[in-house]
């Protein structure tokens, strides 16, 4: 029997989870977060602290989002914490570098001098993308799940969907497959999105490059900072617990989870909602030899056949081009996929007081093929995306004072430690052949059991951390009603001011 009940158990530590997590605790649930993994989201190495995993932010002004830091109290404690980049994203191509941002003559401007001949129909495409995210925003800013999980729900979205472009749509109707201008837009949704930039959906696409054309930014800390925030919330603030242990598996009866099976002397916990907060892989295992039919089929339908690496460098900020944004986007070769070092995002750090920078370099490592491991690939990778940073860092090389990726168990480039940091591995991207729910949803929060839910970055895919924003409201909604709240938090408390 269970030695002890919760009316919420979040089970893992994505960002939805949290948020469900924090969500609930804030409106009277008892909540538990429990998960596995204690490796902390930023390291040390002599003077200099990294995050495990950078966070670009372009979605401050999503439904989503305000309506998540309005009921949490966050909006001061995150505007502190979000440095805004201007411009919004500094694309570089072969021939080309266009600085992209919410100004829309400067941007004129920009496509005038560097894609004179495609700037008809790439404006065109601006357009269907501000379409996209109006017909998108009313929705993100609903109490409905997505995908979704009842008949008023699937009438509601079949309405919205009816708005949208179809799967397949050309976003740049007579521009040869190959061009330049076709990266350009998708360079966004490559580097901010939980999907395989190959089989990225015309939807996820615009909605990412309207976002990021709005307005950019950068949490700084990473994702840590948002998790440490979220977990105070819950914690500190509401009076919900968290424990790292590992789970051992599930307690259900009668189509019905009924609690969580932890390692060590924590024994079991009952409860009436289970939020799982992890890959559908992860929650699988927890069944033993007998998943759910419809889990099971959820989790073989999305793969990860990619993976977002992260190589951190110290410079000497003499290393810099001049003129290089605070955000970079990169193409090499753009009739080629945007994944292995074909396409580079370069974060660009505060120059210190001793004349320093930090410049984080993100890819989209391929899948390991058979007969290879993720190490192998990272492996691989690593010494060609150093090259490929030398076309537009020319000598960069010759001032790097330390190299380093949280993603590899290798000692850092340029300095001796006595210990490494603990390996954390790198985000994975998925793809799907799942139905696409407004061309950004993937997989179903429901999975045939009562009392769970998922609440983690294969719901929404295609809208990045927007999505794991609005997957976590929809998490704490189901908790919610089946803990019997069924007041509208966010309406009464938040909107009304109360």
């Amino acid at each position: 029997m269970p030695t002890n009940f919760y009316d919420v158990v979040v089970l893992g530590d994505e960002l939805s989870g949290l948020i469900a997590g924090a969500l609930c605790a804030r409106r009277g649930l008892r909540v538990l977060l429990t998960h596995a993994r204690s490796t902390p989201d930023s390291y040390t190495i002599g003077s200099f602290t990294f995050p495990r995993a950078p966070l670009p932010f372009p979605c401050e002004s999503s439904p989503s989002v305000r309506r998540v830091v309005a009921e949490l109290n966050l909006i001061q404690t995150l505007k502190r914490r979000i440095v805004p980049v201007r411009p919004s994203f500094q694309a570089i191509l072969p021939d080309a570098r266009l600085d992209v941002g919410p100004d829309g003559e400067l941007l004129t401007l920009e496509l005038d001098r560097e894609l004179a001949k495609e700037r008809g129909v790439l404006e065109e495409f601006f357009a269907r993308a501000a379409e996209v995210s109006r017909v998108l925003e009313p929705v993100l800013g609903q109490n409905i799940a997505v995908p979704p999980t009842g008949f008023w729900e699937r009438r509601e979205l079949k309405y919205t969907e009816a708005r949208l472009p179809q799967d397949g749509t050309d976003p740049l109707p007579g521009i040869p497959e190959g061009h330049p201008a076709r990266a350009f837009l998708a360079l966004p949704a490559a580097f901010t999105l939980a999907l395989d930039p190959r089989y990225l959906t015309f939807t996820a696409m615009a909605r990412a490059f309207d976002l990021w054309r709005r307005g950019g930014a950068i949490v700084d800390g990473g994702v840590g900072t948002l998790r440490q925030l979220l977990r105070e919330k819950l914690s500190s603030k509401h009076g919900g617990e968290v424990r790292i242990t590992h789970p051992k598996g599930l307690v259900t009866r009668w189509g019905r989870v009924q609690g969580l099976v932890l390692d060590g002397p924590d024994g079991s916990v009952g409860t009436s909602s289970l939020l799982a907060a992890l890959s559908l892989a992860e929650l699988g295992d927890l069944f033993g030899d007998k998943w759910p039919k419809a889990l099971m089929q959820a989790a073989r339908a999305m793969k990860p056949t990619a993976y977002r690496y992260v190589l951190h460098l110290v410079l000497d900020a003499s290393a810099l081009p001049e003129g290089m944004a605070r955000t970079a986007l990169a193409v090499f070769e753009p009739n080629k996929p945007l994944i292995g070092d074909n396409a580079l995002a370069i974060l660009v750090g505060e120059v210190d007081d001793q004349a320093r920078v930090l410049v984080t370099v993100l890819a989209n490592a391929p899948a390991p093929a058979d007969g290879q491991t993720l190490d192998d690939v990272l492996a691989d990778i690593r010494p060609r995306i150093r090259a490929r940073l030398e076309e537009f860092m020319p000598f960069y090389s010759d001032h790097v004072l330390c190299a380093h990726s949280p993603n590899q168990s290798r000692p850092p480039e340029g300095m001796r430690i006595k210990d490494l940091p603990p390996m954390m591995a790198p985000e994975p991207l998925w793809s799907s052949s799942l139905p696409s729910v407004l061309g950004v949803g993937a997989a179903p929060h429901d999975l045939g059991l009562r009392c769970l839910s998922t609440a983690c970055a294969q719901n929404l895919p295609g809208l990045g951390i927007e999505g794991e924003f609005f997957a976590g409201t929809s998490a704490a909604r189901f908790a919610c009603a089946a803990a019997g709240k069924k007041k509208d938090y966010l309406k009464d408390e938040v909107l009304l001011g109360t």
